[in-house]
């Protein structure tokens, strides 16, 4: 079973496991934009977190214009909730590029203020931030410094 297309529609239910098809509902151009595929890698430079996800910029298709980031990250849809083509859907946001680096980072392995830093450069430039985003700083670049050790 290599093929892709054929697990997929086995998923689906379009075809059963032993290779016998039921009747295909075919698929509509509308229907065809509700899958959404995993098709844009991600990987944070940081923590080496590696994952395919389903949107990067700043306003997702599949939140239905409720939402808009003020940066273009990587989103995709939460796996654990049912996808729901009527109303804003759950998403969970992975990460971003570092706004002086340029590196990919997740959320974890940066500082979000006003724009996404790297915890390299939010380090190199803490002076720059207030006092309790300094100590998120401390607090972020430590928890990386820990998974980089083990």
């Amino acid at each position: 079973m290599d093929n892709p297309e054929l697990r997929y529609d086995i998923l689906r239910g379009a075809v059963k496991e032993n290779g016998e098809e039921k009747e295909r509902e075919p698929l509509t151009e509308e229907k065809k934009e509700d899958i959404f595929e995993k098709k844009i890698q991600f990987q944070c430079s940081s923590c080496g977190l590696c994952e395919l996800c389903h949107y990067f910029g700043s306003s997702p298709p599949f939140v239905r214009k409720s939402l808009e980031f003020s940066e273009e990250c990587y989103v995709m849809l939460d796996p654990f909730t049912p996808y729901s083509p009527k109303s804003a859907n759950s998403f969970i946001v992975l990460g971003g590029e570092c706004s002086e680096c340029r590196v990919t980072v997740c959320v974890e392995c940066s500082i979000y203020f006003s724009r996404r830093f790297c915890i390299n450069c939010a380090q190199y430039n803490i002076n720059e931030f207030p006092p309790d985003v300094q100590s998120r700083i401390v607090k972020v670049a430590e928890s990386v410094g820990k998974q980089n050790k083990q």
